[in-house]
């Protein structure tokens, strides 16, 4: 589950009403929405501004909306519900990769939309690779893997293989001034 922590009492809520448990990201769009990443979806989260004072579940309070890539019973192995990354690019598109695929929320269709799925690409002897997302100086977003980068512009996906295995998402990146990529390896 989540827990909450109100800064105005110092107290904990707890949030259990989601799509599974198995929690393994966050994100927080421009209005306000966290955004939680599962193994079964993504669940949009919304608090009233003032929680209750005597109840810490936030169940009957919480607006809790999930979505998922091709369905919540995918049958598909691995499957495109296991989220791995959400980041926020600067345009405030929420974006998704999950154990298959590489995305964005639309909220018009109230869908993913896929933009890259290479099934086996950030595999090795079949076993899963952690992806990571960031976004850089420009707003557009990369994708980090162990062996390479990935550079989305809108419908263009540049991939860039790294010199140098690296171990993300315990990796960290950074942009200089000049827009040079730093990746430690």
């Amino acid at each position: 589950g989540v827990s909450v922590r109100d800064p105005k009492t110092d107290r904990f809520y707890h949030l259990k009403n989601l799509s599974s448990q198995n929690i393994r990201c966050f994100a927080e769009t421009p209005d306000g929405s966290i955004w939680i990443g599962t193994d079964k979806g993504v669940n949009r989260v919304q608090l009233p501004s003032v929680l209750p004072s005597t109840n810490p579940d936030l169940q009957p309070v919480a607006q809790v909306d999930t979505f998922y890539w091709d369905g919540p019973m995918s049958d598909q192995r691995p499957s495109p519900n296991v989220i791995t990354d959400l980041v926020v690019g600067k345009d405030g598109k929420l974006w998704v990769s999950s154990d298959l695929q590489i995305g964005w929320f639309d909220p018009v269709q109230v869908r993913f939309q896929q933009v890259w799925s290479e099934i086996g690409a950030f595999s090795t002897d079949k076993k899963l690779l952690p992806i990571y997302l960031f976004t850089g100086p420009d707003g557009s977003v990369w994708v980090g893997h162990p062996d390479r980068l990935l550079h989305i512009q809108g419908d263009r996906v540049d991939d860039f293989p790294l010199p140098i295995r690296s171990v993300f998402p315990q990796t960290d990146v950074v942009f200089d001034a000049a827009g040079n990529l730093f990746v430690s390896t």
